[in-house]
């Protein structure tokens, strides 16, 4: 037979051994109420794995709209995001900006974006108009 031990015991005890646990199935393993098994975490300063639901957002926003399926503001934050400094193929660029392949097309050709492209051969490449500029001077096609 095991050794008889205090409710606080058992309570410390399975705290130690499952941290991972919350408060109430800490507090149904041990048989104690949940304000000891509180009070065992706070002396053992880990504080209560207690936790509150999360309120959940009714509706979304313009903004996650826009997001989701504004393709011309996705490519706008693209070429302020990921080309600072680099270069992109046209597909790289499209997979960073999370544009599907069937709406790429239609929006990477716009005027809007001509600064920002430039296709040497058969590839097409994405970069700063500076960068874009020192590229094409390396390769002789000013």
């Amino acid at each position: 037979m095991g050794v008889a031990c205090s409710v606080e015991e058992k309570v410390r005890r399975c705290v130690a051994r499952h941290p991972e646990w919350d408060d109430n199935r800490i507090s149904s393993a041990a048989t104690a109420p949940v304000r000891l098994v509180r009070a065992a975490r706070a002396k053992q300063g880990k504080g209560s794995a207690h936790q509150e639901p999360a309120a959940k957002q009714r509706g979304k926003t313009l903004q996650q709209f826009r997001a989701q399926f504004d393709v011309r503001e996705r490519i706008r934050v693209g070429l302020k995001t990921h080309l600072n400094g680099v270069y992109m193929t046209d597909q790289e660029f499209r997979e960073a900006c999370g544009i599907p392949a069937q709406d790429w097309r239609r929006f990477a050709d716009l005027e809007e974006f001509e600064l920002y492209r430039w296709r040497h051969k058969t590839i097409v490449y994405w970069a700063q108009p500076k960068m874009l500029a020192t590229m094409r001077e390396t390769v002789g096609a000013v």
